[in-house]
């Protein structure tokens, strides 16, 4: 049986896996929505940066590591409530 969303639904499942994630990238997101990472292609990943720029993500270099080099994340400045669940 296929499970078919809408693109409200897809909003609102997208934005409830991102919730307290201020910080993350394509991948995480595919993963967070059920995907097996062995499956992520161009196409998905394409897709997946859609659904972060909808919710307000850009891309943009981070220290992720302490002394490591800048990396290229998707981050989110904003703060939405269901943040509020999550420490930080």
């Amino acid at each position: 049986m296929d499970v078919y969303l809408t693109w409200r639904g897809r909003h609102a499942a997208t934005r409830q896996a991102l919730a307290g994630m201020e910080i993350t990238t394509p991948l995480e997101l595919f993963v967070l929505m059920g995907g097996d990472p062995d499956q992520f292609t161009a196409e998905i990943e394409k897709e997946a940066m859609a659904d972060l720029r909808a919710h307000g993500y850009r891309p943009e270099n981070v220290a992720v590591r302490f002394y490591g080099p800048l990396e290229c994340r998707w981050l989110r400045h904003d703060h939405w409530p269901e943040d509020d669940q999550w420490p930080t």
